[in-house]
């Protein structure tokens, strides 16, 4: 399989609004960390398996739970992990510009990859590995597109 690791500057502000919005997602001891990872490949969405493993060697895919779900089920994952610290006015004040499909966060993972065109995986581990290791939360999405020959990683995890 082929694998190249591609760093745009959508990537770079993609990240670079991830980390801002952290500071904000901080409760308490709690921080959210992200990572967004995009890769050139020629891998096909049905073979997410050899595509997360070649991605990250440290994944436990013998315990984990790969499930393909669509731009809703991660708009409800993200509004599920990322809001549940917060109170319900921060919650709208924060979470609003992230799950807002019109705002900045998602234009920068447009130009990174067609999401709305692509395969979205969730990746669910109950135990920790490369891709989850927050002490409170985590979570990781892998988006496929066959038609740009790209795949994007992005995984948040909480730490104190």
């Amino acid at each position: 399989m082929y694998l190249e690791n591609l760093e745009i500057p959508a990537l770079h502000c993609l990240s670079g609004y991830l980390s801002a919005a952290s500071d904000f997602l901080r409760t308490g001891e709690l921080k959210w960390y992200f990572e967004v990872r995009l890769f050139r490949t020629d891998a096909r969405a049905h073979e997410i398996e050899t595509l997360i493993q070649s991605s990250y060697p440290g994944a436990k895919l013998e315990t984990a739970e790969i499930t393909q779900t669509s731009l809703a089920g991660l708009l409800e994952t993200l509004q599920h992990e990322l809001g549940q610290y917060l109170s319900a006015t921060d919650r709208l004040r924060i979470m609003t510009p992230i799950l807002n499909l019109n705002g900045a966060m998602w234009d920068y993972l447009n130009e990174c990859i067609d999401y709305e065109k692509a395969a979205i995986y969730e990746y669910f581990n109950s135990e920790s590995d490369e891709l989850l290791n927050g002490i409170a939360g985590s979570f990781a999405f892998v988006i496929v597109s066959e038609l740009q020959n790209r795949c994007l990683f992005l995984t948040a995890s909480t730490s104190d």
